[in-house]
């Protein structure tokens, strides 16, 4: 983690309306270390799935991909101030890469226990990704879906950033 790296992400979130996430921190002044350090775990999570050739979660990919599609990157960075858990993280980018949403089960039990699971597949080859999570605040992540129906069918269809 470098001052630079800091720098970049305190200004891609002010600059995208999201500096909320670091004034309303419970100690600002850890906020930034925090999101760095949960997209150094989601770098992780990725390589863990799909190997060294995985998605990278660095400040400079997500600037630079930023300038190339500031919606994308507003999505997930709204995502990365709402989630604790790269395996989300890494869920929304590959729907943001154009994955489709195959399944989603969610469970809920008053006090007792949340459970989230969601599964994506290419829309080229048959090979499903299952995402889960037991974090109730992951339920916040649904609201970005894109929700259409095709052919009398329910769908949800890509990730989109919240207006506030």
């Amino acid at each position: 983690m470098s001052a630079n790296s800091s720098g970049v992400l305190e200004k891609l979130l002010r600059e995208n309306d999201l500096g909320w996430i670091i004034d309303w921190f419970v100690q600002p002044g850890k906020a930034i270390p925090t999101l760095l350090g949960l997209l150094e775990a989601t770098t992780k999570e990725s390589r863990a799935r799909f190997g060294a050739g995985g998605p990278q979660f660095t400040v400079e990919i997500l600037d630079n991909e930023f300038r190339q599609n500031p919606d994308k990157v507003r999505a997930f960075l709204q995502a990365l101030g709402a989630t604790r858990s790269p395996q989300m993280l890494v869920m929304i980018w590959r729907v943001l890469q154009g994955m489709r949403v195959q399944a989603i089960d969610m469970t809920y039990r008053e006090r007792e226990s949340f459970h989230l699971r969601c599964v994506l597949n290419s829309p080229y080859e048959d090979k499903p990704e299952v995402y889960e999570s037991t974090d109730i605040v992951d339920a916040m992540l649904l609201r970005h879906l894109g929700i259409i129906e095709m052919d009398n069918g329910p769908v949800f269809e890509g990730f989109y950033p919240s207006r506030f």
